[in-house]
Formats: C-alpha cells, sequence, structure tokens
C-alpha cells in the first residue's frame, strides 16, 4: 500500500505516523519493573480470534490501526458528535463503498462503546436516524503538517469540527493530503493496508477548536512525505458533449489529465437532426474536435415517437462519415421508462444495425439497466453497454482517477462516463464554455488500440467535409417525417 497521493508543499514541516506497539506488539508484565512493557513480537490482536467481530479471522484478516489525536497535549478526548455537513463532506471525499465502511460499527472510526444503541459490525443507514460519534483519530503511515511542538506532544493541521466544512472541490485529499486520514490497517505480518474493509478510505483530522495533538514517541519527525506518482493510465479516455459545451480548445486538458482517445458529440433528439447545417453550432464543434481519434454520434431516444423513424434518421446521419459508433441515450427524462417502451428500443437498436455496421451501444444508468435486464433478459447480452454511474459517479472530480477503478455493478460495460455535472478537471480551459461549467468524462473498457479494433477502424476515408454538410443531405432530411412535434432536450 502506498501512502496518500496529493501535493505536499515543500515549505512545511511533516511527521509521520509509526505503528503503535501498545495495539501490535506483545505486552508482559515485568514482575520487576512492575508494569508493562513491548516485546519485539509482532501477533495477532486479540479480537481476531473473536468470531463475532466483523474484521476478524476469516474475514479481512486486518486490523484498523488507528491513532488518536487530543486537543490537548497527552489529553483531551476528540471525539465528538459529527454534524451532517462534515457527515456529507466525508461522504463526498470517498469512494461510495469506502464511506459506507466508514459507517460501520467498530471498524475505527465509529465505536459501539459511543454508539451503543447499535450492535458491532452493524452498519449506520446514511443518512443516518441520528448523528454518531466519531473517534478522533489519524492512523499509522500518514504524513501530517507540523504546527507546533510542546511537552512530548506534537500538534498537527487539523480542521475545527465546529467549523462549516471547506469546499471538497478545493480542499480534499489530492489538494491537501495532510488533513485528512488516510485509514490504514494491519495485517498479522505486519503489512499495511486499507481501512476498515479493504477500501481506500479518508476521514478529515477533526479537532476541537482545530487542535490535534499526538504525543512524539507516535512520530517520526523531519519525515519527508513521498512524491505524487504518475496516474497509471491503460483505458482509452474520452468525453461527450453537446452544443452547451462549446468548441474544444485544447489548451488544457492535457495538463495532468489523459489525452482524449474519443469524443461523443450529441447528433440527435428523437427525429430532429442536429448535424444539419439549420444548427449553426454543430458544424464549428465538429471541427474543432477533428484532432481526436475516435468520434461517435449520440442521441436523446424519446418513447413517444417511433423508434423505426428515429433509427431511420439516425441512419441518415451515419452515412454521413462523421462518426464512428452511434450510442443511442435511453432515460428518463421526459420519456416513459417501461416493458413496452424498452422493446421500442429493441425496435430501433435492430433496425439500426441490421442496415449500418456502426455499433449502436446503449446509454443508460444504474436502475434503468436493471429494468431492462428483466424487461429484454439475453438480447440485452447482445448489445454494448455505455454505462452511466458507479462508485464515483457525479461527485466532484478535481484530478483523474487511476482506470483501473470500474463501476461497481454485475454488468459488463463497454463504455463508462464515471464523472458529470461536477466534473472540474476536464472544465472550461477545453472548451468556450463559462465558468464553473463542467465536462462529461469517460473510460472505454481497453485501450485505444482495443478501441480501434472495437470500431472496425482500418484506415478509412470518411466522405470529404463538403459532402457530409451539403444542402443535398439536408434536402433528404427535408423529406423525412420530421415536421411532427419535436420534445427537444435543453
Amino acid at each position: 500500500m502506498t501512502t496518500t497521493k496529493g501535493t505536499y508543499p515543500q515549505e512545511f514541516d511533516y511527521v509521520r505516523t509509526l505503528p503503535d506497539k501498545y495495539w501490535w506488539y506483545i505486552r508482559e508484565w515485568n514482575k520487576v519493573s512492575r508494569k508493562w512493557i513491548a516485546t519485539d513480537v509482532f501477533v495477532p490482536y486479540s479480537r481476531w480470534n473473536d468470531p463475532g467481530w466483523p474484521f476478524g479471522e476469516g474475514k479481512t484478516k486486518t486490523y484498523p490501526a488507528p491513532m488518536k489525536h487530543t486537543y490537548l497535549p497527552k489529553s483531551g478526548n476528540n471525539a465528538h458528535i459529527v454534524s451532517s455537513s462534515w457527515l456529507e463532506y466525508t461522504k463526498i471525499i470517498n469512494h461510495s463503498l469506502g464511506f459506507l465502511s466508514l459507517l460501520v460499527i467498530d471498524g475505527g472510526w465509529i465505536n459501539k462503546a459511543s454508539n451503543k444503541e447499535y450492535p458491532t459490525g452493524h452498519q449506520i443507514p446514511y443518512p443516518p436516524p441520528y448523528n454518531p460519534k466519531v473517534e478522533g483519530i489519524t492512523s499509522i503511515e500518514n504524513y501530517h503538517k507540523v504546527e507546533e511542538r510542546h511537552n512530548g506532544s506534537t500538534r498537527i493541521a487539523a480542521f475545527d469540527y465546529k467549523q462549516s466544512p471547506p469546499d471538497p472541490t478545493i480542499v480534499n485529499p489530492t489538494t491537501h493530503p495532510y488533513l485528512f486520514n488516510h485509514f490504514t490497517s494491519i495485517d498479522a505480518e505486519g503489512n499495511i493496508g486499507h481501512a476498515p474493509q479493504g477500501y481506500n478510505t479518508y476521514i478529515p483530522i477533526l479537532g476541537k477548536d482545530g487542535n490535534a495533538w499526538i504525543v512524539d514517541e507516535q512520530l517520526e519527525h523531519g519525515a519527508i512525505p513521498p512524491k505524487e506518482e504518475p496516474m497509471e493510465i491503460k483505458r482509452a479516455w474520452g468525453v461527450d458533449i453537446s452544443k452547451w459545451n462549446g468548441n474544444y480548445n485544447d489548451d488544457g486538458i492535457d495538463e495532468g489529465f489523459p489525452k482524449l482517445s474519443f469524443v461523443i458529440l450529441k447528433a440527435w433528439d428523437g427525429a430532429y437532426d442536429r448535424t444539419s447545417d439549420t444548427v449553426s453550432t454543430f458544424k464549428e464543434q465538429y471541427a474543432s474536435v477533428e484532432p481526436i481519434p475516435h468520434k461517435g454520434g449520440y442521441g436523446w431516444y424519446q418513447t413517444e415517437q417511433s423508434p423505426i423513424t428515429q433509427a431511420d434518421l439516425v441512419l441518415f446521419i451515419a452515412d454521413k462519415g462523421l462518426f464512428d459508433f452511434m450510442p443511442v441515450d435511453y432515460e428518463s427524462y421526459l420519456n416513459e421508462i417501461n416493458e413496452k417502451t424498452a422493446n421500442d428500443l429493441v425496435k430501433f437498436v435492430e433496425h439500426f444495425r441490421s442496415r449500418s455496421p456502426l455499433k449502436v451501444p446503449i446509454y443508460t444508468n444504474g436502475w434503468i439497466l436493471t429494468m431492462l435486464r428483466a424487461w429484454l433478459g439475453t438480447w440485452l447480452d447482445t448489445v454494448d453497454i455505455w454505462f452511466a454511474g458507479g462508485n464515483i459517479y457525479n461527485t466532484p472530480l478535481i484530478s483523474p482517477i487511476a482506470d483501473t477503478v470500474i463501476p461497481d455493478i454485475p454488468e459488463t460495460f463497454t463504455f463508462w462516463q464515471f464523472s458529470a455535472d461536477k466534473n472540474l478537471v476536464a472544465d472550461e480551459l477545453d472548451f468556450s464554455i463559462w465558468e464553473d461549467e463542467s465536462l462529461d468524462v469517460n473510460v472505454f473498457n481497453g485501450t485505444e488500440e482495443e478501441l480501434a479494433v472495437y470500431l472496425n477502424k482500418h484506415g478509412t476515408t470518411p466522405p470529404p467535409e463538403e459532402d457530409r454538410f451539403s444542402e443535398g443531405w439536408n434536402s433528404a432530411l427535408d423529406n423525412m417525417n420530421t415536421h411532427s412535434a419535436l420534445i427537444r432536450k435543453v
């Protein structure tokens, strides 16, 4: 396990939290000195042998390794009733399953002695019926900023639990790692891991009046935090955009963000063609993303309209040669999600792919995907899924995630939209949109080379631009049944 990845300013002094022999080594009664002393023999903590303990032998085989801090040197318990705002802040900065693991009684942060309403191992629901009492802890192998030293103790940088939490997009474990407990565990061999259930979790250092003291014998002073390691990127990354994102500038997205292998543009709404010359913004936007190797044209499927009419429009757009694949967005916005419309979606997909070699992934979220599986059965295995959701969906991402992370769902996905609406990495610096706008970020479940194979691209040349955007296409479109009342997604 590595320690918290993030930015540690070099001008600060740091301490590293050390394993506490009181917990992790045999303590024997010395009859001569008449006190307990620690030996050098590491043994499993006795609780591991308790079959009722949720993290014991036969389960994780690890024990959370918390280290208490106090609001005075060597005294003053920092345990407190955590506020709803700090709970929500902790939820935002964590993986969803990791946050839930923090809510387990006797997992380290929330202990049974202070929360007797719940049995050991019980996970407090979120939001909780009452705000639990949490421990003032860091854990071993963390690096913290030194604020002062006094009376054999060191005060580390901390938040005041009586104050409101900061903006998580500005202050978080990546930007300020020394303000957080990267919660660790230890196993029978002394290996350091993630606590309390193997998830990578973070707890803000919360102290009374912002004070968090740790005795010096538990600290290594003058510690040098590790440098942030480059993120390993294996999968192909991309973005999906609509008219609201404006034109691609390519002026900042490569700074700390993977290069884009694909872009998915909004191409149609129901029976409305957004690639038409009558849509003034599309041609310019399309030209701006020309350097991105692979392009998809997605559209919003409208359940009140004919699936065949919509499929014919998508075939018409596909024939322009603008796109390498044509995802269809089946969502609940202004739509009816039921068994009938699900079977209409099947008609749409089958009509399209019987007439075009292009892939047509279905874009949808978790609950709709569950319903589609119930309604459509094994047919769903014949199509590709562009999944919106998962463990870190729609959270304020401030740096790219390691692309080994995948959605915590049973379905296999082809594309995964893991950040929508609140992504602050690929932001308005890269598209001509206004301040504080965001961008949907996606990964393909494979490398860029595998994406090219998936798209069946063999160096073919698309039609000339003047053909793809000519008035002839518009005349053909005018002959289609597009004069009906259309609902346009805005």
